[in-house]
This record gives structure tokens, sequence and C-alpha cells, in this order.
């Protein structure tokens, strides 16, 4: 008797065991289970990674240190006192200035100035009012000085061609010569100075000058 075996995917093998169709299909089967497998771990293994940080434990993040408050300085206390304040209404006129000549009377002050006595003025004596004189000309003349003055005397011809000026003096006499062609009328004046201030004049006395005169003194 003849035994038909069956051929094809479903076929089994007579002497026992998988055919290798089987054996395909199971190693597909492992081959898709690992790499679910896999799969899976890698899932782990990311997750795993990204948990390190919290297992090892981040840097605590830096406590914010308590505000503590500051106690503000303490202010002095001002005292204000209450002034009661009164408004007074005044009626002001406007006034226009208008210039106005007004005399005004000043009082004046009376000034004291120290004026020499009239007996300090020199008195002339020679040569005298009117008189010929020649040769050693000669001046006399009378007065009192203070101790810081002194006297001066000045004597010009009278077309002021010529003069002549004494030094100052403390005697009451002076005597000059003359030059010879000074013939003709002359003037002289005693004056007191106190420094450069003249205090005192004489009056006005006037002669002839005559070198070659016999007499001296004959009007």
């Amino acid at each position: 008797m003849m035994t038909l075996q069956r051929t094809g995917p479903g076929a089994q093998n007579p002497v026992g065991g998988s055919s290798p169709t089987s054996k395909l299909v199971t190693r597909k089967r492992h081959s898709r289970f690992a790499w679910r497998f896999l799969a899976v771990m890698i899932v782990v293994a990311l997750a795993f990674l990204a948990s390190i940080p919290y297992w090892i434990g981040e840097p605590a993040a830096p406590v914010p240190s308590p505000v503590v408050a500051t106690p503000l300085p303490t202010l002095p206390v001002v005292v204000i006192k209450e002034t009661e304040v009164v408004t007074v209404e005044v009626e002001v006129e406007r006034l226009v200035e208008v210039p106005v000549e007004v005399p005004v009377m000043v009082p004046i002050t009376p000034t004291v100035v120290s004026v020499p006595k009239l007996m300090e003025v020199p008195v002339l004596l020679l040569p005298q009012d009117g008189s010929t004189t020649r040769n050693p000309v000669r001046f006399e003349w009378e007065g009192r000085l203070r101790p810081s003055q002194r006297y001066r005397v000045t004597a010009y011809q009278l077309d002021g061609a010529a003069g002549e000026q004494s030094p100052l003096l403390t005697a009451t006499g002076w005597e000059v010569t003359f030059d010879g062609e000074t013939y003709g009328g002359w003037q002289w004046v005693v004056t007191v100075l106190d420094g450069e201030r003249v205090v005192a004049i004489s009056d006005v006395g006037q002669f002839w000058f005559d070198p070659f005169a016999d007499t001296v003194g004959e009007e």
C-alpha cells in the first residue's frame, strides 16, 4: 500500500519536527519581538538618562536672604505756631512827580581861619618913599616873626627890566648892590612866609636908584 506524503507549506516532516517553513515563520516572530524589546529598552534607557539629574541632584537655587526692615531715622519734630494773618485794605493814591524848584536854606558852618595879627605886617623904613639911594642899597623894616616864619625882600625896576630878591631872613634888614645900568625908579616890598605860604605883605615902597648920587636919602 502506497503512502502519499503532503507537500507544500502546511506539510509536516514525516520524520518528526517542524518543517523549514514553520521554522522561518518562527524566526520572523522572534526577530520582531527582539526589535520591539530593543525599542522598549532604548526608550527606557532614554528615560533613565533623562532622570539622572533628578537622582544626582541639581544645585539648589540660592535662597533669597530675608529682607530686614531698616528703621527710618527719627526726624526732629518742628512745631509751627499758627499766626493769625490780618488783611488790611489800604487805599493808595497815585502820585505824579512834578519837578518844582524849591529854595532850600542850607545852614552855613563858620570856618575858623588863623589870620596873622595886623601888628605882624612889616613896616618899611629904608629907603624912604621918594628918596634917592646908591650902592650898596640898604633895606630896613620893622616887624615881628613867629618861630616858623621868615622875611623876604623883593625889589624890581619900574619898567620891569631888572629885579632883586633876598633869601629867607630872620633879621629886619638886608643890603644888596645893584647893577649900575639899572639907573631909575624902583619899588620894593617885604613879605612874611610860613613855609611856602605868604602870611603877611607890607605896603609897596618907592625909591630912585642913582649910582652916581652925591647924597643918599634926599627926596
